[in-house]
């Protein structure tokens, strides 16, 4: 951790038929540490159990079929003796589920599947047999609280993502964080961020746990483009408020329940909906907000854009797309990092830029508050204020999460840099990304004393 001197390396290859069936470019998101070993996700649906010494296999386990597009993009969860992972899929129709496996042998505990069968609790929410397509996938990792023994696992859109039409319902438990029983995977209970979804309003983004003015909540950046304070020892929201422009939803029902603005913006067959505010990407794509202990603001990156959609009819195909579009466009926009008080929802300072807010967001007990952008700057600001202390630029785009350590006694701040991921914004920016470097890698940078 002081030089970045390679100790091992573990490299899995992949089989060569398993790309056509990633949604969202070739993905991971980190692993999982516990006891000796290092926990890694693959693409083509196993968990590896590695050695952390020596980054030798000690078992490798298949948990999903890639030939039904269930694969893991996402950073293990290791809890209690257990290695907890959801698999990815939506866009191909697959009915989503998280696993938990034994640490030690890598042995099923429990599977519980975020989209009911016919006859379970919720499966009322699905009309005829369309919960079999229904998504749900869980492909960002789950929070714990020791205090109440609960798990708080985000499930994201249903399937076919555009067209709500053949699943009438709110169809649970899409776009949902549900709170788990870790030792059984059996629900407490759930919050729904977006019934019967036709923007793909992904609702799988990280939930933060914390204490504010004397309530236990979680915060939630959706993309849907609202960030929300629900209270977590019942599922009851706090309150909700728009990260950027937002225009597909009237006003609010109980518990936060959003009223649609349809037929307005609806997603229909016969014709193109136009600007669509915000964008499938976003509000809030899966890069992490930050909390800070010190100001008690959260920190948000935040995507501004509208699309234009239009619906089709498809049937579902094993192992292929499954959106029901006929059109996905965006429109211009830009982005900022947004810093909110997590007590009231209201907003306390905002830096523009002009390109989304893809980098997640570093906040330090030290007043600090780090992030990165497409155009390759890496940020430090004033957590109080936002103002700009230090910027560096990497070279190439920032899609990743910044992280702190410490090592020999002096604390560093590492990032992931490099261009990548699905959604429709880099689309928009085919042009400008031909002229912006490829290059991956990690940058370490060492704090002043």
């Amino acid at each position: 951790g002081s030089n970045g001197k390679v100790l091992w390396k573990y490299e899995r290859e992949l089989p060569g038929d398993v790309y056509p069936h990633l949604c969202c470019d070739v993905v991971n998101r980190g692993v999982a540490l516990y006891k000796d070993k290092v926990y890694l996700a693959t693409l083509d649906s196993h968990i590896v159990a590695l050695d952390n010494a020596t980054g030798k296999v000690v078992w490798d386990k298949q948990v999903g079929d890639y030939t039904y597009s269930e694969s893991f993009t996402t950073m293990p969860l290791a809890l209690h003796g257990k290695i907890i992972a959801g698999t990815a899929g939506a866009e191909y129709g697959v009915r989503g589920w998280i696993v938990a496996l034994d640490a030690d042998s890598g042995n099923q505990v429990w599977k519980t599947y975020t989209i009911p069968a016919a006859g379970e609790p919720g499966s009322e929410t699905w009309g005829g047999e369309s919960y079999k397509y229904g998504g749900g996938s869980a492909w960002i990792t789950g929070s714990y609280d020791p205090e109440n023994n609960t798990l708080y696992y985000p499930v994201g859109n249903p399937g076919p993502d555009f067209d709500r039409h053949v699943r009438p319902g709110d169809n649970l438990f899409t776009n949902t964080t549900l709170a788990l029983d870790p030792d059984t995977g059996k629900m407490k209970f759930f919050f729904q961020y977006t019934p019967n979804d036709p923007y793909d309003y992904d609702g799988v983004n990280e939930v933060v746990l914390a204490d504010v003015a004397g309530r236990k909540v979680w915060l939630h950046g959706d993309r849907n483009g609202h960030l929300y304070s629900v209270d977590r020892t019942n599922g009851k929201c706090v309150w909700v408020v728009p990260l950027g422009r937002v225009n597909w939803v009237k006003s609010w029902g109980p518990n936060c329940r959003p009223i649609m603005n349809w037929p307005e913006k609806d997603v229909v067959y016969d014709k193109v909906t136009q600007d669509i505010a915000p964008t499938l990407d976003g509000g809030k794509e899966w890069h992490p907000i930050s909390y800070s202990l010190r100001t008690k603001l959260v920190y948000v990156p935040v995507y501004d854009f509208s699309m234009d959609l239009q619906a089709k009819k498809m049937e579902w195909k094993r192992g292929e797309w499954y959106l029901g579009a006929k059109v996905i466009r965006l429109n211009p926009g830009s982005g900022a990092t947004k810093a909110f008080d997590a007590a009231t929802g209201k907003l306390v300072w905002s830096r523009p830029q002009n390109t989304p807010g893809t980098g997640g967001i570093l906040s330090t007990g030290g007043g600090l508050v780090f992030f990165g952008d497409p155009e390759g700057l890496f940020t430090a600001v004033r957590d109080d204020t936002g103002e700009t202390l230090w910027q560096y630029n990497v070279g190439t785009g920032i899609h990743g999460n910044p992280t702190s350590f410490t090592a020999g006694g002096h604390q560093y701040v590492a990032v992931v840099v490099g261009p990548g991921g699905g959604g429709i914004w880099p689309l928009y920016y085919s042009e400008w990304y031909k002229k912006q470097s490829k290059g991956g890698g990690l940058f370490v940078f060492g704090l002043s004393e």
